[in-house]
């Protein structure tokens, strides 16, 4: 009889980065969708981050989408549960 192989993932789960969890300080609430402009394309920038518990981060990412109030960022971070946040504009400068 064949030895059982164990199946590993190379993606951790939404509940294997539970304990990894923080909030962003600096995000805005979501703007209503009439107002957000899609870019295009990703534009390239640097995104100031405030984690609740790692403090302060520049991050080379992507914004895409806008208002005159928000700039939405890509994040793919383990402390984060979804991949993007608004940002006030002074904290996203482009690259």
């Amino acid at each position: 009889m064949a030895a059982k192989q164990q199946r590993t993932s190379t993606v951790e789960a939404w509940w294997e980065r539970e304990a990894h969890q923080q909030t962003i300080t600096n995000e805005l609430p979501i703007p209503p969708r009439r107002a957000q402009i899609d870019a295009p394309e990703p534009i390239p920038v640097i995104a100031r981050i405030e984690w609740a518990h790692d403090g302060e981060e520049q991050l080379d990412t992507k914004a895409i989408a806008w208002t005159s109030q928000a700039v939405l960022v890509l994040i793919s971070d383990r402390r984060r549960r979804t991949i993007g946040a608004w940002l006030p504009p002074g904290d996203v400068a482009r690259r």
